[in-house]
């Protein structure tokens, strides 16, 4: 499909079906600078019929584990502490890019979209 063809929600599921973090944040960059010069212009083509992903991809050694589950971040007053909180952020910054991305492709394809948590 030739990029000015793509619309969005095709741009959008590239991005959720994209489990590299790095090749993940690439392509979205692309995207958004694709959408924002208009060369994505449209939110959907009316004939594609795109399955949302019920979950975004993610690299197979990343362990989902419920936040009630972790250990405490602490105060930042050791090296272990502060690690675990930029630990914590990076986690919270992948979501919120899935985040966007499904909000993205839920609003353009009129579906019940994927869960993030089980």
């Amino acid at each position: 499909m030739s990029n000015q063809r793509e619309a969005l929600l095709e741009a959008a599921l590239r991005v959720l079906n994209t489990a590299d973090p790095f090749e993940k944040a690439r392509l979205g960059d692309v995207i958004a600078t694709k959408w924002l010069q208009g060369f994505i212009s449209l939110p959907y083509l009316p004939s594609s019929h795109l399955p949302v992903p019920d979950r975004p991809a993610r690299l197979t050694n990343v362990k989902l584990i419920p936040p009630s589950l972790m250990p405490k971040l602490g105060k930042a007053g050791s090296l272990q502490s502060r690690q675990a909180i930029v630990h914590s952020l990076v986690h919270t910054e992948s979501w919120a890019v899935d985040l966007s991305w499904m909000i993205n492709s839920e609003g353009n394809c009129g579906c019940d979209g994927f869960s993030l948590v089980d």
